[in-house]
């Protein structure tokens, strides 16, 4: 079984600000994740927020980015992760590379996009 949450001492963070969020894929990367875990190796520059791993709040988010593998059929992880002291985002135009630099400086883990704040 797994603990309740990641003790922050592990990241070395007082508070790992510890979600469950979904995230897309296909069969066979799910696969490869439950074998090998996540790497940023395989993230491309396509994303709003340039390379990385992406995760979401709504399991309908996530199903944007699955694959049918036939028939209505398609594969979402739900995942605990751990933001770490992240930059909170909520523009809705923005230059990834900008955003990355700016979390950098910043010192910050990672980048919550905020797409409802957006709007």
């Amino acid at each position: 079984a797994l603990p309740d949450k990641v003790d922050p001492g592990v990241l070395g963070l007082e508070n790992a600000q510890e979600l469950y969020l979904f995230h897309g894929t296909s069969l066979a990367g799910a696969r490869c994740i439950a074998k090998d875990d996540f790497s940023t190796e395989f993230s491309s520059e396509a994303g709003m927020f340039g390379p990385g791993l992406y995760f979401a709040e709504s399991a309908m988010k996530s199903d944007e980015y699955c694959q049918e593998e036939g028939g209505d059929l398609c594969t979402i992880l739900v995942c605990r992760v751990c933001l770490g002291d992240h930059h909170h985002f909520a523009d809705e135009v923005a230059e990834w590379r900008k955003i990355l630099k700016d979390v950098g400086e910043l010192g910050r883990h990672s980048v919550l996009g905020d797409r409802e704040a957006a709007k």
